[in-house]
């Protein structure tokens, strides 16, 4: 259930299930480059569609999910010079990302989970958790946790499928996920040519014949992309989006599940 669309009566029908976890999710993303045909949002967009699927997956375990509007702009400092690039400061992401979690956990919902796909904003949002979560600790009462899931949780489930953690912006991966979110309707014919026009232009080496699009960890910064070699592979690139994205959706799940398991622990 998205937020925007819905009435406070449908919000407080899900509130009043208290049979089922009432959990809240915000999406948290970015408005910068990536690179010379990836969007700005990339971020933002994956963020938005990983909130949607795993609401989805955990159905049946928990009440319908609450997605949030997402939060779009957040810390870009090393990328504010590319056109249509904008950043705001660590403290006025902390402090406006703190009001905004404090205020949906004034309505009954069970935890507030953060799905953070830009890194630079992970680490305030981990601490705006600690601190949230510690405060409730101190009161007593009930504990509504945040739970922070972001960019650090995906390097496992991406080795896993690729044997490499390299690479870090506008990469590889961020392609992997873009390519799940949007499919073909973005990535039409003639924008998987410019990607791959892109790539070949710029590999110094024959790439293997994965049909990943990115450029050697040794360009360290062409046109904004910084990339890895490529994995060996004979699986396309959609299937490669579809297996790492339900295996993603699934290491998220378990993560609530273990958050709230450790919740009862204490």
């Amino acid at each position: 259930m998205k937020v925007e669309y819905s009435s406070f009566r449908q919000i407080e029908s899900v509130l009043n299930n208290t049979k089922l976890l009432r959990i809240a999710y915000l999406p948290i993303g970015c408005t910068e480059q990536h690179g010379p045909i990836l969007p700005m949002g990339t971020d933002t967009l994956v963020a938005n569609k990983l909130a949607e699927d795993l609401s989805s997956y955990r159905n049946g375990k928990d009440a319908t999910g609450t997605i949030y509007p997402e939060i779009a702009f957040s810390p870009s400092r090393s990328n504010v010079n590319y056109p249509g690039s904008t950043t705001v400061t660590e403290d006025a992401f902390r402090s406006y990302s703190a009001e905004v979690c404090s205020s949906i956990l004034r309505h009954d919902f069970d935890a507030l989970v953060v799905i953070c796909m830009h890194g630079p904003a992970e680490p305030s949002l981990i601490e705006i958790a600690f601190q949230f979560n510690q405060k409730q600790f101190e009161l007593g009462g009930k504990i509504q946790p945040i739970i922070v899931l972001g960019v650090s949780h995906i390097s496992e489930v991406f080795q896993r499928w690729l044997g490499s953690l390299a690479g870090k912006h506008a990469d590889y991966r961020e392609f992997l996920l873009l390519y799940k979110t949007l499919g073909i309707d973005f990535f039409r014919p003639e924008v998987i040519w410019d990607l791959e026009e892109f790539n070949c232009h710029y590999a110094k080496t024959t790439l293997s014949s994965i049909n990943l699009l990115g450029v050697p960890m040794e360009l360290r910064s062409v046109d904004g992309v910084i990339g890895a070699p490529m994995h060996n592979s004979a699986q396309t690139h959609s299937e490669l989006a579809e297996g790492i994205w339900n295996d993603l959706i699934s290491a998220f799940s378990e993560a609530i599940d273990r958050s709230l398991t450790d919740l009862q622990k204490l």
